[in-house]
């Protein structure tokens, strides 16, 4: 966004005196004190000059409030190309990512500057939400190894965005509780006391306890954006679910109506695109270290105990003979 910003002043300070108030005068600033100490800042700043002007070329007038985003939004299936016979060695990256984002800012009450063409919306804009429900006691202890998974705060791991749950519902369970089952790939938050704002994702249909809230997403597109959006306010939700209570509580109602920015389709659907590998990398890592950690577990004290023993190994000795 500051890159873009820059770029359309040919990275000219002086330029954006009348454009910007003093906290994003500072941002630029420290923006273009970081480029500036890249190796090769000047190619990166040519590259992303042209690219400027390259999407203003394609505007169908000079005015600023028609940005980058919205020529992506008539080709959403085609990227912005910028001129590259001005700059033969404009960098691919910089049209992948930056044609995504506008060279502006607006004020919103509630968010702040935001870029400009991005909406405020709320939460529940994104999908449907869901508050877990516990199944009766009787059901409750009913559980076994296979069928759908019950999750719990426990169950969230805190650095990832992983699940050790050990408890699945019967038939009769999940019966019980059918109109809270979360579909795969939904985004789970805990909701209640100091553990709240963990944040995980639902690898396959699931039902959750009442101390998460959960949003089934209208798009797949939209589950990294919303993830790591929740994931990166954990603060923000603790807060919000502390006003006014002893035991901070996150109800349905101010979960739903947490203020998210959007960003067009286009950008989301641009964002899935690179972050989807990435947490799926993430994701088999943690499922392998799991594995690796219950094997030791298990492992560990039956070595311990002479249950179990290592054979000998040959010694240099014995390779020899």
């Amino acid at each position: 966004m500051f890159d873009n910003l820059l770029a359309s002043v040919d990275f000219k300070l002086e330029n954006l005196e009348n454009r910007l108030p003093d906290e994003l005068k500072q941002k630029a600033q420290r923006r273009l004190a970081a480029l500036n100490s890249l190796k090769n800042a000047a190619e990166i700043k040519t590259s992303l000059i042209a690219l400027a002007h390259g999407l203003q070329a394609q505007l169908p007038t000079k005015e600023a409030t028609q940005s980058a985003v919205q020529i992506l939004g008539e080709t959403a299936e085609t990227p912005v190309k910028a001129n590259l016979n001005s700059n033969p060695k404009i960098l691919a990256q910089h049209v992948n990512t930056h044609a995504h984002f506008p060279n502006e800012f607006e004020h919103n009450e509630q968010l702040g500057w935001i870029p400009k063409g991005w909406e405020p919306s709320n939460l529940k804009e994104f999908g449907k939400v869901i508050t877990g429900k516990t199944p009766p006691k009787k059901i409750d202890d009913a559980f076994d190894l296979e069928g759908i998974p019950f999750i719990t705060p426990s169950d969230v791991e805190g650095d990832v965005f992983t699940l050790n749950v050990i408890r699945h519902l019967t038939e009769s369970g999940v019966a019980s509780v059918k109109n809270n089952i979360v579909e795969a790939e939904s985004v789970c938050v805990t909701c209640i006391g100091s553990q709240m704002g963990k944040t995980t994702i639902t690898p396959v249909k699931s039902v959750t306890n009442q101390q998460l809230n959960s949003i089934v997403l209208g798009e797949k597109y939209l589950r990294d954006y919303i993830f790591l959006n929740l994931r990166m306010r954990r603060e923000e939700l603790f807060n919000l679910g502390s006003s006014g209570s002893t035991m901070p509580i996150l109800n349905k109602t101010s979960f739903e109506n947490l203020s998210v920015l959007k960003p067009n389709e286009s950008s989301l659907k641009a964002f899935d695109d690179i972050t989807e590998s990435y947490l799926a990398k993430i994701l088999l890592n943690s499922q392998n270290n799991t594995k690796l950690t219950t094997m030791r577990d298990t492992l560990l004290p039956k070595l311990i105990s002479g249950e179990l023993q290592i054979p000998d190994v040959a010694t240099d000795e014995e390779i020899v003979d």
